[in-house]
């Protein structure tokens, strides 16, 4: 079987990264028997079309996943650079976001790998198409 992420064109691969990143989890071949639509909240029964489907992109906990998207600011790409701070610049970063968790007991290096990814996370979530 061919591998799925490969079949997928190159700005569909980025928009579900951008979910993904947003708190989605993205599963193929998944089998589901009972959905609601999000834009009418019509409850539907997929079996009638065997409840397959390739690529499903969920989320567990819709609250979660507003408090990951309150970084309302848009990326600045003035941010000062990760290995120019010291610890408590490194803290006081880390409290800008919600995801970062027990950040006074983090060491340096912790800190750095965290902030870094949330900042990838960050402009993947304000990326313009």
């Amino acid at each position: 079987m061919p591998d799925f992420a490969n079949t997928l064109p190159e700005n569909v691969k980025a928009a579900i990264d951008v979910l993904v990143a947003a708190g989605f989890r993205a599963f193929t071949e998944a089998k589901l028997e009972d959905v609601r639509e999000l834009d009418t909240g019509r409850r539907l029964r997929t079996f009638r079309n065997q409840g397959r489907y390739e690529l499903v992109l969920a989320v567990r906990d819709i609250d979660a996943l507003a408090c990951a998207g309150s970084i309302e600011e848009q990326p600045d790409d003035t941010e000062k650079p990760l290995s120019a701070m010291n610890v408590a610049e490194l803290r006081a970063e880390a409290k800008k976001y919600p995801r970062i968790k027990g950040e006074y007991k983090m060491l340096k290096g912790d800190l750095q790998a965290a902030i870094e990814e949330e900042r990838r996370i960050k402009k993947l979530l304000f990326k313009k198409f």
